[in-house]
């Protein structure tokens, strides 16, 4: 290799190295507009993005130091193909940083390792759901990525010295010394959002997941642990019942966790006041804690907290699935004592685990969007076509339906709200729009800030049809015979994010309030508690005062709702703002969110600390809870397992053909098609195994219970697919491929009494289906009922003209 080549390469790499900078500039302008577009810009925002100029530079240096070598090295042997590497590569880091903007600019949090903690169907879901991926979406990518190709070609042009190239290296060699004293720290900036908006947004995604890769390699559970850290002696000190009238029965308990709910919307003194009318109106007459704090971020944690009290690291409790550990929970030891417990949510169930973490609490009955039935309208769809699925005020509905008018025995009803998520558009839209417009109109705020409501009006808009939904439900509600012995819980599962929080304590700060028919008076209270003191204080107000029996040792992470209605914090508690980042910790008034420490005041204010000692023991504390928490998930160091929790025999046969098979890498439903397809291949234990598997983590994957029943019923062993057919049935009455199948099974085994047994009922449910009239007709034929076959196949031919299928039943019949 001659030196001359060496060089030539060298200053070909620094022209191209150098051309990143400017497309950078562009996709800085780019986020400028989006951000501007969705969201208020803060004060100073001028300074705030020529700051993160500098963190585009840096961006530039750091990328071109991490190329040098294999490019240069391919260049020398091959200078075309090292060009167009390099070229290749640079313009697909500016194509993810313009998605990352994107994400943003919605958001107004950049994306981070928590990526790593959703399934590629969650993503999927979540992106379609929320605001969809269409031409508008694609076209900015594609527009930076050729701009950059072009600057890139131009750049080759331009004539390069010795000397220009020496200076380029030496700041690559800088850059690389002193990047993390370079780069920008979200402790120099006035607040989180003005650090947000100035960072780049490829170097926090890259920063957030190279600390999480460090963290898999180096995580420790903690020395010393063994057997249940966390169990110890039950203490149930009732502090609710000093404000309950008894009743005779059992009080039935209903919680509501509403989307996005955050304290800024609700209660007196909200900054976002104003647009949940009833709610407001609710909390005067109920005890209303309004200092209350979520575990998470994001959704992932509530019910773990909120029903458990229990740990949380990596991507949360509920992400282990068939792998979390024996447990106890607020709905399991209520079935125990004869409660009759229901999940209602009016979107996918399997999203995050949801169902598979309720099916271990032994949940009596599980409603997603699959049991509302055709004849619900669903939310109004996002721009990429698909939908959250049903609207509050329908969830509500659909509860009322499925409960019926009245319960003999208590009740514990658990509803998840999904409206108030992106993208924020609820049924009725237009008039909520207008109520909008007219409660912005009379709130007695300066004209400045009505300007930065109508920025978020879907928003706003869309709390307004959720407070509709629940005043609806309680209207409702107050109708029913057993509504004056029900409790209910409205919190929500973590502040809404789109708008930009004031504070890093914000987006944990929920209200959460207890109203009942049975309480003695309203209170508010100043104190400090959160979603983990919930199970122990519902459960020792019960064991106090209605005789439920509960467990000696208990695992719980709370210790109780706090009632001093001054404001004080007597709890310790981790705060994960997202998955993979458990990086914040309140003790006392003390808060620590990253390497900053503050201090709480009464109005949930921030002011820092500088106060090296006390952030050091408050890592420590969070340390050593990562420690515990990564011990008692990673095996049976919870709880003391249960008989009932143990793992099925077939299960590790099941792990070991998903993981050979390479499904562990692919969605549910890619999975599932695999299995349909070694179904329909005759490879029925192959099909059965993964269905197990994904049954095993999403219990309401429906589709993949039909097909583990069908496959027993293709082999003729009837008495093994009956059961689990029969099961899908009583889970999903409104999924009509589980009627399907349990009726083609028992055809198959020609037993047409109960194939028309079941035909009626299915029939009740679905009139005049015709795959359920089709298989009546085959029923009435095993029977010998001619007559009422050909007549069943007259009312189907009046549905379906020409079918083949009916014809030739009829066929068989009129010989």
């Amino acid at each position: 290799m001659s030196r001359d080549n060496f060089r030539a390469s060298v200053a070909n790499f620094t022209r191209i190295s150098l051309a990143f900078f400017p497309a950078l500039l562009l996709l800085r302008a780019y986020e400028f507009l989006l951000v501007r577009a969705a969201h208020v810009m803060p004060h100073g925002v001028g300074g705030i993005v020529f700051r993160g100029i500098r963190s585009d530079f840096l961006l530039t240096l750091w990328t071109a130091a991490l190329l040098a070598v294999p490019v240069i090295a391919l260049a020398q042997r091959h200078p075309r193909a090292g060009r167009w590497l390099h070229r290749l590569i640079l313009v697909l880091a500016l194509l993810a940083g313009t998605f990352l903007v994107q994400y943003f600019a919605i958001t107004f949090v950049p994306l981070g390792a928590d990526l790593f903690g959703y399934s590629w169907s969650d993503i999927r879901e979540t992106s379609m759901a929320s605001h969809g991926v269409g031409f508008l979406t694609l076209l900015p990518p594609l527009l930076l990525g050729a701009a950059l190709w072009y600057l890139t070609i131009l750049a080759a042009r331009i004539e390069i010295s010795n000397s220009g190239v020496i200076v380029f290296f030496s700041a690559l060699a800088v850059a690389v010394v002193f990047g993390g004293k370079l780069s920008l720290k979200l402790n120099d900036f006035r607040s989180e959002a003005d650090y947000f908006l100035a960072e780049n947004k490829l170097v926090y995604f890259g920063g957030r997941s190279a600390a999480y890769v460090r963290a898999q390699r180096s995580s420790a559970s903690g020395p010393g642990l063994s057997g249940f850290p966390l169990l110890r002696p039950a203490v149930y000190d009732d502090v609710l019942g000093p404000f309950m009238n008894s009743t005779a029965q059992k009080p039935n308990l209903v919680f509501v966790i509403v989307e996005g709910l955050g304290r800024d919307f609700v209660g007196d003194g909200a900054y976002y006041g104003g647009f949940t009318p009833f709610i407001d109106s609710l909390a005067k007459q109920s005890l209303y804690w309004e200092n209350f704090l979520s575990t998470t971020g994001r959704t992932f944690g509530v019910l773990p907290s909120l029903f458990g009290s229990l740990p949380y690291a990596g991507n949360g409790f509920m992400d282990l699935g068939s792998r979390m550990p024996s447990h106890l929970s607020l709905v399991s030891l209520l079935k125990k004592n004869a409660y009759t417990t229901t999940f209602f949510t009016g979107t996918n169930g399997q999203f995050e685990f949801i169902d598979g973490f309720m099916e271990r609490q032994g949940i009596s009955e599980f409603v997603d969007e699959a049991r509302f039935g055709p004849r619900i309208e669903r939310q109004p769809a996002s721009s990429g076509g698909a939908s959250w699925g049903y609207g509050d005020r329908d969830l509500f509905r659909r509860s009322f339906e499925v409960m019926g008018k009245e319960s003999a025995g208590p009740r514990l009803d658990i509803y998840m709200t999904i409206t108030t998520h992106e993208p924020f558009i609820p049924p009725q839209a237009t008039e909520y729009r207008m109520e909008f417009e007219r409660r912005l109109a009379a709130l007695p705020i300066e004209a400045g800030r009505r300007e930065e409501f109508r920025k978020y009006a879907g928003i706003f808009s869309t709390l307004l049809y959720t407070d509709d939904a629940l005043r609806y439900f309680f209207t409702e509600y107050a109708k029913r015979a057993d509504f004056a012995r029900t409790i209910f819980f409205i919190t929500g599962d973590h502040r809404l994010i789109p708008i930009p929080p004031h504070s890093r304590i914000d987006r944990f700060h929920v209200p959460f309030l207890i109203f009942s028919p049975l309480l003695k008076e309203p209170r508010r209270f100043s104190s400090v508690s959160s979603h983990l003191d919930v199970t122990p204080t519902v459960l020792a107000f019960l064991r106090n005062n209605y005789d439920v029996e509960l467990p000696d040792s208990v695992h719980w992470l709370g210790t109780g709702i706090d009632t001093a209605t001054l404001f004080r914090n007597v709890h310790r508690l981790a705060l994960m703002p997202n998955k993979n980042q458990l990086d914040g910790y309140v003790d006392g008034v003390n808060f620590l969110s990253g390497d900053q420490l503050f201090q709480l005041d009464g109005h949930f204010n921030l002011r820092e600390l500088n106060d090296a000692p006390a952030r050091e023991r408050l890592r420590g504390e969070l340390e050593r809870f990562k420690g515990v928490s990564r011990f008692v998930m990673s095996g049976e160091h919870l709880y003391p397992p249960r008989a009932a929790h143990s793992v099925p025999p077939e299960a590790a046969a099941d792990d070991s053909v998903f993981r050979a098979m390479g499904l562990d890498r692919k969605t549910p439903d890619e999975s599932f098609e695999v299995a349909r397809q070694a179904a329909i291949r005759g490879q029925y234990e192959i099909a059965r195994s993964i269905a197990r598997k994904l049954l095993g983590n999403s219990p309401s994957f429906y589709d993949a219970r039909a097909l583990l029943g069908r496959t027993f019923s293709w082999e003729r062993r009837f008495d093994e697919g009956r059961p689990i057919l029969t099961d899908l049935v009583r889970r999903a009455p409104e999924y009509i491929d589980g009627h399907v199948a349990l009726i083609d099974l028992e055809i198959f085994s020609e037993h047409g009494e109960e194939a028309l047994g079941l035909c009626n009922a299915a029939l009740a449910i679905f009139p005049q289906n015709a795959e359920l009239l089709l298989r009546k007709a085959r029923a009435l034929e095993i029977l010998g009922k001619k007559s009422a076959a050909l007549m069943v196949l007259d009312t189907l031919q009046r549905i379906v003209p020409g079918s083949s299928e009916a014809l030739q039943v009829r066929i068989r019949l009129t010989k």
